[in-house]
């Protein structure tokens, strides 16, 4: 069932799950891809009320003990291209247990609210109170009404004032990439209250030794400040770390911003005078808590970076490429020691990830192994969500594919072979890449991080002669079988998946 509630008109209806998304895309991250795709216009701006914010679960979530996630999709104000988050811990298994395997939220209200869900009885109640508030008083204000058996999603400031580095914070952590916060902000929602007992999930409860193995924001951020800049700002961290949390911003994007920020201002590019006075170096780490601050709250320097880098670049008038400044972030986020773990979603890299794709590959020593690597990468990444798991607890227990399918058929107790499943992962890759393409994207846009390469490298030498990005990016888009230009899967891979009724729209 998918509760489906309009913000603009106040709307709130239970509808059937639209069995040819399932059948296709399954559920999760790929459920949400397709309601963007099928239900958004692809002229929609991510700030628009016509922008959807889609919460959903997968047929494992709440299946496996202490393995689950949520993903919520929508369109990225970062980009204005898909933007999908994940999330694990029991958020989806309470959705689940009241009776909805997905929440769509579309359009927006005039007012501040909050969404109360408690299994049958859904709610729209002022917010006014909270508007304002940062995420931990707002989550404290609606338990104390609700009761605290009720999971919480909520924005801070940093939502509320469309800050695009927003992120929505629940009681287990966030869901931190791609401006989701700014979403909800812009459609005046402050929080969704939920309780679910009634449908309790049925299936294999099937523990794993490393239950819930979330990338450590301190740990991530220091590790990737000392590595490349050689800073270490482990005394101030913890405080760093606690306001992103209460403002409700990505810490990992944050601090990406700010470090650029700091080699702009060493090399001159900007100066006090674009800071609002602020002298940008890691030694004085009074100034960088208050930029963080006012990132948070959208004041005074605060509201130059408070959109990203690339924002920033186009407000202090510096030439600027999209692509570029996003492997630049991307490579601050990933330059982490020998052994990290390098987490950018489907594009994570680690020794452990290794293990559990060794059998797709064995000894692979063609000119084009990163690409069909990276190819596997992905398409693991997204089945997991899909599939409503944790990637951490599935990667740090080395489940394979072959685990993978074997958990599914348990759970659902449909019999597919896993090449069949896998596709089905690579279909949503290609539906995300088909409404990019029309929104735009295209291969110059495109891009695999120095830092990712480099890694890949430490882990697998045999690997070193395809560290070129733009070779690295062609292996890529061979594996997949994607046009060179357009960055999307050729015709006859889109007629190989099934997808032939997109290819009049391309």
């Amino acid at each position: 069932c998918v509760l489906w509630v309009n913000l603009s008109t106040g709307t709130i209806i239970k509808k059937s799950l639209n069995r040819s998304y399932i059948e296709k895309f399954i559920g999760g991250e790929g459920y949400g891809s397709a309601l963007l795709w099928y239900e958004v216009p692809y002229t929609t701006h991510a700030f628009s009320p016509r922008n959807i914010l889609s919460f959903n679960t997968g047929p494992l979530t709440g299946v496996l003990a202490n393995s689950s996630s949520t993903s919520v999709v929508f369109l990225s104000p970062l980009s204005n291209w898909t933007g999908a988050s994940d999330i694990d811990g029991q958020l989806g298994t309470s959705l689940k247990h009241a009776g909805y395997d997905s929440l769509v939220i579309e359009g927006a209200s005039e007012t501040p609210t909050y969404l109360y869900i408690d299994n049958d009885i859904v709610e729209l109640r002022d917010a006014s109170r909270i508007w304002g508030k940062n995420t931990i008083e707002t989550m404290d204000t609606i338990k104390s009404e609700t009761g605290d058996d009720f999971k919480i999603a909520c924005i801070g400031q940093a939502g509320e004032r469309l800050s695009r580095l927003a992120c929505i914070l629940t009681d287990e952590g966030s869901f931190a990439r791609a401006g989701s916060g700014s979403v909800m902000g812009c459609k005046k929602l402050k929080a969704i209250a939920l309780k679910g007992y009634k449908g309790k999930t049925s299936g294999p409860k099937i523990s794993f030794k490393n239950d819930f193995v979330p990338f450590d924001i301190k740990h991530g951020v220091i590790s990737a400040l000392k590595n490349k800049y050689d800073i270490d700002l482990s005394k101030d961290i913890s405080i760093a770390a606690h306001y992103t949390e209460i403002y409700g911003i990505d810490p990992i994007l944050t601090f990406a911003t700010i470090s650029e920020a700091v080699k702009w201002y060493n090399k001159g590019i900007i100066s006090t005078k674009d800071t609002g006075g602020i002298e940008f170096r890691y030694e004085n780490a009074d100034a960088m808590l208050d930029i963080i601050k006012k990132i948070g709250l959208r004041e005074g320097s605060g509201e130059t970076f408070a959109d990203g880098l690339y924002y920033a670049a186009l407000k202090l008038g510096l030439d600027c490429n999209f692509g570029q400044i996003g492997n630049n972030i991307l490579d601050m986020v990933l330059d982490t020691p020998e052994g990290g773990n390098y987490h950018i979603g489907s594009n994570t890299i680690s020794s452990e990830i290794f293990n559990c794709l060794t059998s797709e590959f064995g000894p692979e020593t063609s000119e084009n192994r990163t690409g069909k690597l990276l190819k596997a990468m992905r398409e693991y990444h997204m089945l997991l969500n899909m599939l409503g798991i944790s990637s951490a607890s599935m990667i740090k227990n080395n489940v394979t594919p072959d685990d993978i399918t074997e958990l599914y058929s348990s759970g659902t107790g449909i019999n597919i072979d896993k090449s069949e499943l896998f596709e089905k992962s690579e279909r949503v890759l290609s539906l995300q890449r088909a409404l990019n393409y029309k929104k735009g994207f295209n291969r110059k846009n495109d891009y695999i991080p120095c830092t990712f390469l480099k890694t890949l490298s430490y882990f697998r030498p045999e690997y070193k002669t395809s560290l070129c990005t733009d070779r690295a990016l062609t292996s890529f888009y061979e594996a997949c079988c994607y046009d060179e230009n357009k960055a999307i899967p050729k015709p006859s891979k889109f007629l190989e998946l099934g997808m032939d009724d997109m290819l009049d729209e391309l």
